[in-house]
């Protein structure tokens, strides 16, 4: 068997990284606790502003998966219940939350 050519063999081990034909291998990463929280809104999506609040008071990292979360339980309405997580007014709120600066005592 011939031997590989550094620049192929760079290309295979690339190819090799990715899961062959381009595609990239995600590492699955930990999840956060602001994440874990925001699983609860999958069942409770009126709970949203209570989360939003823990979110805020334990300072906790706001990451984009819990932001989705976040935003779909504001728009979401509970198929038992019927109570929904707020709507649009719910949704502008928790935005300007974000928007304001944190005080650091």
């Amino acid at each position: 068997m011939p031997a590989m050519r550094p620049a192929a063999a760079n290309a295979a081990a690339g190819q090799a990284r990715r899961g062959g034909r381009g595609a990239r291998v995600v590492e699955p990463r930990e999840r956060s606790l602001g994440e874990m929280l925001c699983d609860r809104l999958d069942e409770e999506p009126w709970a949203v502003v209570d989360v939003w609040e823990e979110l805020l008071r334990e300072q906790l990292r706001i990451t984009e998966p819990a932001l989705e979360a976040i935003f779909r339980a504001c728009g979401a309405k509970d198929s038992q219940s019927g109570k929904g997580g707020g709507g649009l007014p719910t949704a502008l709120s928790i935005l300007r939350d974000a928007n304001m600066p944190q005080s650091h005592s």
